[in-house]
């Protein structure tokens, strides 16, 4: 599992993370002299917080159903990745993580390549607002670096085409939907196949927020 190898691991109790305090995070390692240093740090009254009892308590019973929400957001992605037999729009195939380690993914946010051709044209936003109004929480993918941030911040070999694509393309699904079991992948299925049909009047629906602003 993540966090159980290497000398030390980092988790994020985030509040849209599978595990949340609302925010801060953990500190992992099997190495005593390590975790000596950790617990010092975090007892000089310095730029690091240990999480406060009232926190340790809102995330001990969510550890304890972690593996059963895990097994239950796999089901559903299974049944998603279904609909790529009947639409355009898919999603990426699990890979292991190096060879000679079984793994088994877990799903925070779930990313589609979406294929605006096999929407008649309907660009990213509009599939993305349509599928919000028939209650589906999609996404756009996360912002590339090296197009949000001055290149003092990053370093990159070439244009980078393949980040660049992913951020023009990629739509995501985020994880609570897909512990409302079965229901979430009809529910996925039904507006994906309503949007299908009536994506040319959503192409070119006028929409109040296409109004330049005053």
């Amino acid at each position: 599992p993540a966090g159980a190898w290497g000398d030390v691991a980092t988790l994020s109790f985030g509040g849209s993370k599978l595990v949340t305090a609302g925010r801060g995070g953990a500190v992992l390692t099997a190495r005593p002299e390590i975790a000596q240093r950790i617990r010092l740090y975090t007892q000089r009254g310095n730029d690091a917080y240990p999480l406060s009892e009232m926190q340790a308590a809102l995330l001990l019973p969510q550890w304890g159903q972690l593996a059963r929400d895990n097994t239950r957001r796999a089901e559903v992605v299974a049944e998603l990745q279904d609909l790529e037999s009947m639409v355009a729009f898919r999603s990426a195939k699990e890979r292991s993580f190096s060879e000679g380690h079984a793994t088994i993914p877990v799903y925070y946010k779930l990313g589609f390549w979406y294929d605006s051709s096999a929407f008649d044209g309907l660009p990213r936003d509009r599939f993305r607002r349509a599928m919000r109004a028939e209650g589906i929480a999609l996404d756009p993918g996360f912002a590339g670096l090296h197009q949000i941030h001055a290149k003092r911040r990053f370093r990159a070999v070439g244009d980078l085409p393949n980040a660049t694509r992913a951020c023009a393309s990629v739509v995501m699904l985020h994880h609570p939907l897909l512990l409302e079991g079965p229901s979430a992948a009809r529910e996925f299925r039904a507006a994906l196949d309503k949007i299908t049909r009536h994506a040319s009047q959503l192409r070119d629906a006028a929409l109040p927020s296409d109004l330049p602003e005053e």
